[in-house]
């Protein structure tokens, strides 16, 4: 495993749902408490955690997809809707989330991705690693907000949908 060879720690389970906020304050020396976090959510075979390292061995992309979510994108991933943090967290790469609409009219993330910068090579990066691990011939409508580097992201990904704009995030 690329996270146990470069951080050297043991794999545990853990709830994505903390991601976020254990990731959120850090010093940029913690990257061993960000890999442990990660780690700890491989220790599910199901669970889906890939860092994509460039050619210098600099993180580009941190890709995560829990198993519970890879079966609600399988049973509700007809429409998706692709949104950016934008620097709303104290970490320092943006947080990419991919959302499906269950039978409630709920929102519900069924992957996070982030990349160190928010460039449409990168955001490719996240969402070729999607694609790569699910049936994305599921979805037919992609909604963006008006990100260039999303709306362009988005055709190698998902080549069988309709991309839409999202009108009530464009307005903001």
């Amino acid at each position: 495993m690329e996270l146990q060879k470069n951080c050297g720690i043991f794999m545990k389970a853990k709830d994505l749902q903390n991601i976020k906020q254990s990731m959120t304050g850090l010093a940029a020396n913690d990257w061993a408490a960000t890999c442990d976090v990660l780690v700890n959510l491989t220790n599910n075979p199901e669970n889906l955690v890939n860092v994509i390292f460039d050619e210098q061995g600099d993180v580009t992309c941190i890709f995560v997809q829990l198993a519970a979510q890879r079966i609600l994108y399988q049973q509700y991933g007809e429409s998706v809707q692709i949104d950016a943090t934008h620097g709303a967290t104290d970490v320092p790469m943006p947080l990419y989330t991919l959302i499906v609409t269950n039978n409630f009219v709920v929102g519900q993330p069924v992957a996070f991705f982030f990349v160190r910068e928010e460039t449409t090579e990168n955001i490719s990066i996240g969402l070729k690693q999607f694609a790569e691990n699910n049936d994305v011939s599921v979805t037919h409508v992609v909604l963006t907000d008006k990100d260039c580097g999303e709306i362009a992201s988005i055709k190698e990904a998902f080549p069988n949908a309709t991309h839409l704009l999202c009108h009530c995030r464009c307005n903001s």
